[in-house]
């Protein structure tokens, strides 16, 4: 019996003879290959952004090693914090005050705030107060933060002042993030291994480090997906290539129990990888339970410690007030889910099959591995990946805010490259789905090319133009003056002028559905102008001077 259900868990090769140091070279080459050909691709635009759900994970460890703490104080890291400034200074009640020693008139900023005249008074979104601790926390929890601990102990030694200088921490940031995402490619690769030919699993690993939001979003920041992207992949390479063995599914539960840790929605693919244990390798069950406990544990133990309730996650304290400011409501769970669902899957500036429209073959992939019992160790990811994303549908902002494509969905996004193997021999062995599925990929990786050199966030509130027209209620908005008068001469309007249109707000969020006005037309538009807008990286301030 056990023999029988092993074999339907994933071919083993069969014996070979030890191979030599030559054939080792030869099968070590690709992996390192795919690895650092993936790291430097994502270097290769020389650019970062500055994404602000990113910043306390890429502060933290500067804050733990330059404090030995875990939270942060207006006094220790002034740049998360709003600062209302009074005269002599320019008075608001938004002064970015990004590290204490900006000389600003013939005082550095510390001494401006130690004479009163600059004073914490706000918070921003991505950190949260322990009242009982009286620090501020990641809004994202600590893991994404220490994941990139061990780099940045590393630069700390070189450059102890590199958490001041925002764009070298941003550049440390990246590559720590770039290299976990190049560790994905590498994982659906391996992956691929188990169940066809090294030539396809190349191809779906390349797929999914350039043809998807691995090259435009997760490797160029510290994302909390990109952190739970590369955990998710771990845990499931190590729970696909050996099931049955205990070593290896004790590495599963670790990998995806770090993972709930960092992102708590992983807790469906957790759950439904040990449910398919329990069921067919009990012994194995019970090492990977073991192994997911810890991340869970210390999670709870620390949520516990700062908020007082170890179910109590420092996002959701902060997503009422966040969900509130851009929707009316503290509802976190408000779309609607058909709605949330045609966004992520069809918004021409969020659809998952916009900016990578040969995923759609993965529905393919998820029906063969249900019908064909060669793929059953692959049932309970397609299970937690679906669950997840049906979630993400339900979030309040289920456009992801600020970003380029479906961002909420990119930690899931491995996954459904991983289900492309069931087909993608059919695939290559037909003309008529080869070549649409090359036109399909060659589109994607071209899409998110273009978002990796050019997307500079300028499109998310974007000007617009806004003419009014008789009898219609809401105001049409032109990307530029001369349209706007067109359509007004047009249709017997009036021009209003200029505006601000910010995506998060609810008049401006028709944006995400129009093809006109789509954040990779913008960009293709803009592309040398959206390139330079882009912070270049910071390498060259290592131990060097602190430059804007």
């Amino acid at each position: 019996m056990t023999s029988e259900v092993d074999s339907q868990d994933g071919a083993e090769a069969p014996e070979r003879a030890a191979p030599t140091s030559k054939r080792r070279w030869k099968r070590a080459w690709i992996p390192l290959l795919l690895f650092f050909g993936s790291l430097a691709a994502y270097h290769a635009n020389r650019t970062m952004l500055d994404e602000g759900d990113a910043v306390p994970s890429s502060v933290l460890p500067y804050i733990i090693l330059s404090t030995g703490k875990l939270g942060f104080s207006p006094t220790n890291f002034p740049e998360l914090f709003k600062w209302r400034s009074s005269l002599p200074l320019q008075p608001s009640e938004d002064f970015y005050v990004p590290h204490w020693k900006v000389v600003v008139g013939d005082k550095t900023l510390r001494e401006w705030r130690e004479s009163g005249n600059l004073e914490a008074h706000e918070d921003r979104y991505y950190i949260v107060k322990s009242e009982s601790r009286g620090v501020y926390l990641s809004a994202f929890g600590p893991v994404p933060g220490l994941t990139m601990l061990p780099i940045a102990t590393v630069v700390y030694l070189l450059d102890n002042e590199f958490g001041d200088k925002s764009r070298l921490r941003l550049s440390v940031a990246k590559l720590h993030a770039a290299s976990m995402v190049a560790g994905c490619v590498l994982c659906v690769f391996f992956i691929g291994l188990v169940f066809t030919r090294r030539s396809l699993a190349i191809l779906v690993a390349l797929a999914y480090g350039f043809g998807t939001s691995a090259l435009s979003v997760a490797s160029q920041n510290l994302w909390q997906q990109t952190v739970s992207a590369f955990f998710l992949c771990l845990g499931a390479y190590a729970f696909i290539k050996h099931p049955e063995r205990s070593k290896w599914a004790a590495l599963a539960g670790l990998a995806l129990g770090i993972g709930v840790a960092s992102r708590s929605t992983l807790l469906f693919p957790l759950v439904a990888v040990f449910v398919y244990l329990a069921i067919y390798h009990r012994r194995s069950a019970v090492s990977f339970a073991a192994g997911a406990a810890p991340g869970p544990l210390a999670l709870a133990a620390y949520n516990f410690y700062y908020f007082g309730n170890p179910f109590t996650l420092a996002q959701q304290l902060v997503g009422h007030g966040v969900a509130t400011e851009k929707t009316g409501s503290p509802d976190l769970w408000q779309t609607p889910f058909f709605e949330g669902l045609a966004g992520l899957l069809v918004s021409p500036s969020r659809g998952l099959l916009v900016f990578s429209p040969f995923l759609i073959l993965s529905a393919w992939g998820i029906v063969r591995i249900w019908r064909d019992s060669r793929y059953r160790v692959l049932r309970p990811l397609t299970v937690g990946a679906l669950a997840v994303m049906a979630l993400q549908c339900k979030w309040f902002d289920w456009w992801g805010g600020w970003t380029y494509g479906p961002r909420p969905w990119v930690d899931m996004i491995p996954l459904l490259l991983v289900f492309l193997y069931p087909v993608i021999e059919p695939i290559r062995e037909r003309r008529w789905l080869l070549a649409p599925f090359s036109v399909a990929l060659a589109w994607s990786v071209f899409v998110h090319v273009v978002g990796a050199f050019s997307y500079d966030k300028t499109w998310n509130d974007r000007t617009l133009h806004v003419v009014r027209i008789p009898h219609v209620q809401k105001p049409l908005g032109a990307p530029t003056k001369v349209e706007a008068e067109a359509i007004a001469r047009k249709q017997n309007g009036i021009y209003v002028g200029p505006t601000k249109c910010d995506i998060d707000s609810p008049y401006c969020r028709h944006r995400l559905w129009s093809i006109s006005d789509n954040t990779v037309f913008y960009s293709v538009a803009r592309f040398s102008e959206g390139h330079k807008k882009r912070l270049k990286s910071g390498w060259g301030m290592l131990r060097g001077p602190n430059v804007p």
